[in-house]
């Protein structure tokens, strides 16, 4: 018996078989994709990866009828309509099947004449302006030949909730005829993703986002014909275009729908309304993808629960039991999701975030290797860097994204068995030992501590900081796992590794912490060599630096309920963090009160109080019981260097070759190790 039975139960729907109870998630993958109109190699190799890994049904994300990518959005898209275009989406789709997987497309919307929305008066959306956030529906619908018709406004596009975009022309009330144009231009777009291979779809109305969502919420539907009002109107215009599909496509071309389990207050739609609409979808949808209320609650960190949406989920479940309901938010943990499944509380469980660190997910489970997947680290830089502002896609636990198309020429098999020596335990060091030793050579590690992780051990200690707890605890796992011999306690010498024969030496012994020339600064505490040690700081600390490091350290201090104060020379704090990241952890340091950031402000002097100069040219007085130095780390070349001998080759990873990141140094280890 299978040890997580449940979520690799199948689950028919229809004559429809999905072989596991597993979904990818759609995301952005803008980083892999250049001017093109079509899924490039690198974006089929990366689904491809998934359904390989066991996924039940991959879900792509970027299609529409719009003409490429849209620069001035977050969203990109392929032109479905193009000849060219589809021969390589069919190829994507032929990839995911290979495995055994079903192929889903993410739409993010349908096209009809130009200027209609739910109602009249409404701000109409160009796709993609000036502060605006989100993709919604171009208004241009295109003919057999994809020529634009009408103006290239969005029917809906964006957030016009408080504080969201009000720019632009405002609307027409969407007539039945106009409704009937998007519905079949909708239809348009699932017939060809059957023609050309896709099993099934997946339409996103999450988080205000679309005109599916403005028929729903009463804070933008004010009709008071049949498709206002009640819910049961308010669904009608959603079951029309399922029905569409389903007319057209067949009933074995599954339909999806991403929504949110609740939206904000000021759209008036709340989990019990939720309940009520998915009653009104019984029959017209065949499974609802129960999501966040917001894009930035979307994505879980640790900060928040583990699992935030899984409540809405239930609640659906429990009451429309004949709905297929699947939720997402934060999963990974294979014993987890075979427990929602097996209490009823979802039939399905998607990750997107999850699949990147482990893209293996689903063979480990199939294995009963649950204890393996990789972490995540939840750290959003995959996000960030698919869709935000990164150029290249990255995840900091799997070096391997970005570069997944390529795999066959980086990982060469080994021509020789090596005797391999890697110099420090922190998370470089254990990356690259079991790199190299997955590979056949003969590894050993050196630790001069006596215990694993290196800098990451501060997770220990900072409850936010869990899930970078359960990576470095899971690198320490798989190290005692592997064929690696561990010699702890043992500050490691180039005549040692002379002695001992190595062939191949991988440095990574670390940073040091810098410590400016401030008067007082011999009294301080760095950032590192706080944890563990809190109780001796004091009630009221001054951190100077207001870097990741000095935010993440000021805010540990005050969930201990100490009076911290940063002080950054810069105009803003966590500049060095990814941007998803930054602002959640400025939104949970700005619910401290006691916790002050100053910015422009240049520390003088250090003492019974911090003394610093504002942009005004101002001295101020910060009183305090302990100072926290966190201005930076700087990297032990030199120590490093002193390992050379020109019997061995020695390659420096981590923070001793350059001051990084955890995804960096990750990186770094791996290309390093793989071509040993």
């Amino acid at each position: 018996m299978s040890k997580y039975e449940h979520l690799l139960q199948p689950l028919q729907i229809g004559n429809v078989v999905l072989r596991n109870r597993i979904f990818t998630a759609p995301m952005g993958l803008h980083a892999l994709q250049g001017g093109e109109t079509y899924p490039t190699e690198a974006i089929i190799a990366h689904y491809a990866n998934k359904a390989r890994g066991g996924a039940a049904v991959v879900t792509c994300s970027g299609t529409g009828a719009t003409p490429n990518i849209n620069k001035d959005t977050e969203h990109m898209s392929y032109n479905l309509f193009e000849g060219h275009s589809q021969h390589y989406l069919a190829q994507l789709a032929d990839a995911i099947h290979f495995y055994g997987a079903k192929a889903s497309m993410e739409i993010q919307g349908a096209f009809t004449s130009e200027g209609y929305d739910v109602c009249a008066g409404m701000p109409i959306r160009r796709m993609g302006p000036p502060g605006g956030g989100g993709s919604g529906y171009s208004g241009i619908k295109p003919s057999s030949q994809n020529k634009p018709m009408g103006g290239g406004y969005a029917v809906a596009g964006g957030n016009n909730g408080p504080g969201g975009p009000q720019d632009g022309p405002v609307s027409k009330e969407m007539t039945v005829e106009v409704m009937n144009e998007f519905a079949d231009n909708l239809a348009d777009q699932c017939e060809v993703l059957k023609k050309i291979g896709f099993d099934m779809c997946m339409i996103h109305m999450a988080y205000e986002m679309n005109i599916f969502s403005r028929f729903i919420t009463p804070y933008t539907n004010k009709r008071t014909d049949e498709y206002g009002g009640s819910m049961e109107n308010r669904c009608r215009f959603l079951n029309m275009c399922f029905d569409r599909i389903h007319e057209r496509c067949g009933k074995d071309f599954l339909i999806e729908l991403r929504m949110s389990g609740e939206l904000p207050e000021h759209c008036g739609f709340t989990n019990e309304d939720a309940v009520e609409m998915a009653k009104c979808l019984v029959g017209h949808l065949d499974i609802l993808h129960v999501h966040a209320a917001t894009g930035w609650q979307a994505h879980p960190m640790s900060f928040e629960p583990d699992t935030p949406n899984l409540w809405m989920a239930e609640a659906i479940k429990k009451a429309v039991p004949e709905m297929t309901v699947l939720t997402i938010g934060g999963y990974q943990d294979l014993d987890e999701i075979d427990d929602i499944i097996a209490s009823g509380k979802a039939d399905l469980v998607s990750m997107a975030r999850g699949w990147l660190a482990d893209p293996e997910l689903g063979t480990k489970a199939y294995e009963g290797r649950g204890e393996d997947v990789v972490p995540c680290v939840k750290c959003m830089r995959c996000h960030d860097s698919a869709c935000i502002d990164g150029i290249t896609f990255v995840c900091t636990v799997n070096p391997k994204i970005g570069i997944e198309h390529n795999l066959e020429k980086v990982e060469k098999p080994i021509k020789k068995v090596k005797k391999v020596a890697v110099i420090g335990g922190g998370p470089a060091g254990m990356e690259a030992a079991l790199v190299a030793a997955e590979r056949g050579h003969n590894v050993t590690l050196y630790e001069k501590s006596d215990k694993l992780g290196g800098q990451l051990n501060f997770a220990d200690y900072a409850k936010f900081k869990r899930a970078l707890k359960k990576y470095k605890n899971w690198l320490v796992a798989q190290v005692g796992k592997a064929p690696i011999k561990v010699v702890m306690n043992t500050e490691a010498t180039k005549e040692m590794l002379v002695e001992e024969g190595y062939e191949e030496v991988l440095v990574a012994i670390g940073a040091d912490p810098l410590v400016p020339p401030i008067p007082g600064s011999e009294t301080t505490v760095t950032a590192p060599n706080v944890y563990g040690h809190e109780d001796e700081l004091g009630e009221k600390v001054v951190v100077i630096g207001g870097g990741q490091v000095g935010c993440e350290t000021a805010y540990h201090l005050a969930q201990l309920g100490k009076t911290v104060t940063i002080v950054e020379m810069q105009p803003k704090v966590a500049p060095d963090a990814s941007a998803s990241y930054r602002n959640r952890l400025i939104r949970f340091m700005d619910m401290e009160e006691k916790l002050s950031i100053c910015v422009d402000a240049r520390c003088k002097s250090i003492g019974s109080e911090v003394v610093y100069t504002d942009k005004d040219g101002n001295d101020v007085s910060v009183p305090c019981d302990a100072v926290v130095m966190a201005v930076g780390m700087r990297s032990k070349q030199a120590a490093a260097m002193k390992f050379y001998a020109p019997e061995y080759r020695m390659h420096l990873i981590g923070d001793c070759e350059k001051t990084a990141n955890v995804q960096k140094a990750v990186r770094r280890a791996y290309s390093v190790a793989v071509s040993i």
